[in-house]
């Protein structure tokens, strides 16, 4: 049961890391705070559930992550999608900081070029 949850995991993880790396705005991490644009105009009420929800699936996903690291599964790349999905202090330098190293730079590059997407610009 827990080796077909981990390999479940980690076939959605492999899914779903691209899918947001190549769709964010190539600016995204150059700019000092990432606006909301998706959340202008929506009705307060529904913006709070819906960040409820983010922030309890990114607290799920840190749980997970935590297990994983003792059993098969990407563990590590579970945890740090859970701490994206969380209004947490620092989480966008800290994300800049990660982007900024060379190889890590490149592989998203490469990533979203193979995917018809223009680069990210290069951190601060």
């Amino acid at each position: 049961m827990l080796l077909g949850l981990s390999l479940s995991t980690l076939i959605v993880s492999l899914a779903i890391v691209p899918w947001f790396v190549v769709r964010i705005s190539p600016d995204y991490f150059r700019r000092g705070h990432p606006q909301h644009e998706l959340w202008q105009g929506v009705h307060p009420g529904f913006r709070i559930a819906l960040l409820a929800i983010k922030s309890v699936l990114g607290a799920v996903l840190i749980v997970g992550g935590i297990g994983m690291l003792f059993m098969p599964g990407p563990g590590v790349l579970t945890i740090v999608l859970g701490l994206w999905l969380l209004e947490i202090p620092g989480k966008h330098a800290a994300g800049r900081w990660l982007v900024s190293r060379p190889a890590i730079f490149s592989a998203i590059n490469k990533l979203r070029a193979k995917h018809g997407y223009p680069p990210l610009e290069v951190p601060d």
